[in-house]
């Protein structure tokens, strides 16, 4: 036997692509924080890091994939909106 064959096998979780919401593989992947380390809120209460709310940031870790996804989602709406004004 090889060397090689006794090297573990990664174990990197995979991380939610947002272009592959709706899909087998999205169902099966594990959704990452979006925490960029920026951790300051806005005027509207948002962090300019991740445009997660206090709320979002607080209870990230208690939400399921599915909300996970979700608050994504509103991030990308926010951050677009953000996007806007520049």
């Amino acid at each position: 036997m090889s060397q090689k064959e006794f090297e573990p096998q990664s174990t990197k979780p995979e991380v939610f692509d947002p272009k592959q919401a709706g899909t087998d593989k999205c169902a099966a992947t594990m959704v990452l924080s979006p925490c960029s380390n920026i951790c300051a809120l806005n005027d509207e209460g948002f962090c300019i890091g991740c445009y997660r709310d206090g709320n979002e940031i607080r209870l990230w870790s208690t939400y399921s994939n599915e909300q996970k996804r979700q608050v994504l989602n509103s991030c990308q709406r926010r951050a677009s909106l953000d996007q806007a004004f520049i």
